[in-house]
């Protein structure tokens, strides 16, 4: 089973959550009560116990951090191979490496904590304890491959497949495959659906081609059928003739006039176009040309600070501050950020007597 447990941001989400465990576990403990073995792999966004965190504290509400709802779920879940019971799934990589440190799957990219190893684990290989011992060789992380803020799992395996006509049928897909689920019938099932006719898109007509059709559309008003039929005619003297007396209708006065409205008409609606056009790109220069903003302020590692914003949704969500550029790490690494901290609301008037405490340090994920 590959999953992703939703992430906590406020009261609201803890219950969802914590709703969504339930009816997983319900589903583990129903395929194996059918006999089913279960391999449960991905996103579970919680640090199982204080060595998964790279700050494992209590949460803002002063609940303890192993005493966290999420916490105490999936210690219900996660069991040892040696006392499996029913529902309950082996944590693989602790399995093998029951005291590993800072083995974390998930960092913050804000703070590019990824370059300090200061983040959480949070993915899982969680694998039936009936599979454990016979056929899962290693587990292990693979956090120098990049393109995520997460980090691949790796899960080594021992398998003998053996298949006979009597017991599977190769070609048949599992009961539990996509292509049977009710949300997915009767959609495209070939490529030729991608090459129906009536699914090609329509270009809406632009601006200019409407004042094109307009004056189009005027001088053409009342020309003769009788026109040129073929490119012989136009050297032909009848042809000359016939051009000439269908250039030159009675109306003549009328259709003159009625095409120079026209005209004018259009004229001037470009004309009004291209003058707010013209006004919107003096606005936007001089928003770009208002001279360069005031330098930053210099951190306690004397360097220019970094201005951001608070992401969490509380009482100074939006508000921007000024940090460290350095990348976020356990206090006392020379290589992460140093303890500066300024709101950028407040620079340049007296300093609190308040320590404020940075914002989103370490990444929400994991809980």
């Amino acid at each position: 089973m590959n999953v992703y447990c939703p992430a906590v941001r406020n009261s609201e989400r803890l219950e969802y959550k914590l709703a969504f465990h339930e009816i997983l576990r319900d589903r583990i403990r129903a395929l194996q009560e059918c006999g089913k073995r279960i391999i449960l792999v991905g996103d579970i966004n919680i640090a199982h116990k204080e060595i998964d965190h790279c700050e494992p504290q209590p949460s803002d509400d002063g609940t303890a951090f192993g005493d966290h709802p999420c916490r105490l779920w999936m210690n219900k879940l996660v069991c040892n191979v040696r006392t499996p019971s029913l529902g309950c799934l082996v944590d693989s990589f602790r399995h093998f490496h029951p005291t590993q440190e800072k083995a974390f799957t998930c960092w913050n990219t804000v703070t590019s904590a990824r370059e300090t190893n200061y983040g959480t684990r949070i993915d899982y290989i969680l694998i039936d304890p009936a599979l454990m011992e016979d056929f899962v060789m290693d587990v292990s992380h693979e956090p120098g491959r990049l393109g995520s803020d997460h980090c691949p799992v790796v899960c080594a395996m021992k398998l003998r497949i053996a298949a006979s006509d009597d017991d599977v049928k190769i070609n048949k897909a599992a009961a539990l495959c996509s292509k049977y689920y009710a949300e997915f019938a009767g959609k495209q099932q070939n490529i030729k659906s991608f090459l129906r006719r009536d699914l090609c898109s329509v270009r809406a007509p632009s601006t200019n081609d409407a004042i094109k059709t307009t004056l189009s559309g005027s001088r053409k008003r009342g020309t003769s059928s009788s026109g040129q039929k073929s490119i012989k005619s136009f050297f032909s003297s009848s042809g000359l003739s016939s051009s000439r007396a269908s250039s030159h209708p009675t109306n003549e006065g009328h259709q003159k006039s009625s095409f120079d409205f026209e005209l004018a008409w259009a004229i001037k609606a470009s004309l009004k176009r291209q003058r707010t056009h013209d006004q919107d790109q003096q606005l936007q220069w001089k928003q770009v040309l208002t001279g360069q903003p005031p330098p930053t302020p210099l951190c306690h590692c004397n360097q220019p600070t970094v201005l951001r914003a608070v992401l969490k949704h509380n009482d100074n969500w939006g508000r921007k501050f000024y940090v460290c550029t350095k990348p976020a790490g356990p206090k006392g690494d020379p290589n992460a950020r140093c303890e500066y901290f300024q709101w950028a609301d407040q620079r340049g008037k007296k300093k609190d007597t308040i320590t404020y405490q940075p914002p989103d340090a370490t990444s929400n994920n994991g809980q």
